[in-house]
């Protein structure tokens, strides 16, 4: 006898076939992590099922610095562009465990958009964050997003690929920059149980690259686990 469980409770197993199970997943406000449980194989002897519950989506945290120290960069709104919203997930045909490899869970997901944008920092009330050296953690604590590889930045009328849009003032100027996350994330996707954070470091510049060629920003990522 195999058992599937899943928690928050809310969401509801398919039993689409005696061979495989389903869940249809969308993301709504990003704010809750989705775990998942499979117990293979139990005899109905055995009494008290265990279930090992293992996270299935990734999470996402977003510092902010400046190394620039003659510069005031105050900013006042940042997106998370073009990230998948609606997938299902397929529940393995393992038993999952404490040692379980969370790429086996991150390979359970089946995405169908990724063209879904999340505020991740804009005060109504139009008021700023002002960077310094020592970089500050910017929105949610707890954002949760569905396993997915990181598309390619495609500039553009409409700008294309999984990137961060920023909007800071500087000496009375207005700028907004578009900060690929790709090549910032190993393996260039999101996994399931990983915590994936973030360190943005904006420099003062007018135009969207400095005169040297550079860009007004760099970035970079530490994945930790989070079970």
């Amino acid at each position: 006898m195999d058992f599937f469980a899943v928690s928050p409770a809310s969401y509801k197993i398919n039993n689409n076939q005696w061979w495989y199970h389903t869940l249809k997943f969308v993301n709504e406000n990003y704010d809750t992590d989705l775990l998942i449980s499979v117990s293979k194989d139990v005899e109905e002897t055995s009494g008290k099922i265990r279930l090992n519950f293992r996270h299935a989506l990734a999470k996402i945290q977003f510092r902010l610095k400046s190394s620039d120290p003659d510069a005031v960069i105050d900013v006042s709104d940042i997106k998370l562009c073009n990230v998948a919203k609606h997938a299902d997930f397929f529940f393995p045909d393992f038993t999952t465990s404490a040692g379980t490899d969370q790429r086996g869970i991150s390979d359970c997901w089946k995405t169908y958009d990724s063209q879904e944008d999340v505020e991740i920092f804009h005060p109504e009330d139009g008021s700023y964050v002002t960077l310094a050296q020592t970089p500050v953690t910017v929105g949610p604590e707890n954002l949760f997003l569905l396993p997915d590889s990181i598309t390619v930045l495609e500039p553009g009328i409409i700008w294309r690929g999984t990137h961060i849009q920023l909007t800071y003032h500087t000496a009375g100027n207005r700028h907004t920059i578009h900060i690929p996350l790709r090549e910032a994330t190993p393996e260039n996707k999101w996994d399931s149980g990983k915590n994936y954070r973030y360190t943005i470091d904006v420099r003062n510049t007018v135009n969207a690259t400095t005169r040297s060629g550079q860009q007004p920003y760099s970035i970079s990522c530490d994945t930790t686990s989070i079970y």
